[in-house]
């Protein structure tokens, strides 16, 4: 499943350095759910992403 983080993050002028920093979790993650897709990730981790970008766990997700 493809995520729309980049996106929102983009739009809200983030960058995913910056975003990773805020939701406590490494960069390399972010930039593994965008070559990969983000099925795979754990829900905890996805509410920290979304909390860090603003917006609710179901936007992360095309």
């Amino acid at each position: 499943m493809r995520s729309n983080i980049e996106r929102i993050a983009k739009d809200r002028g983030m960058s995913l350095y910056r975003l990773a920093k805020e939701a406590g979790i490494t960069q390399t993650a972010i930039y593994r759910w965008r070559k990969a897709g983000i099925d795979r990730a754990q829900l905890g981790v996805m509410a920290r992403v979304a909390a860090a970008l603003g917006c609710k766990v179901d936007d992360l997700f095309e």
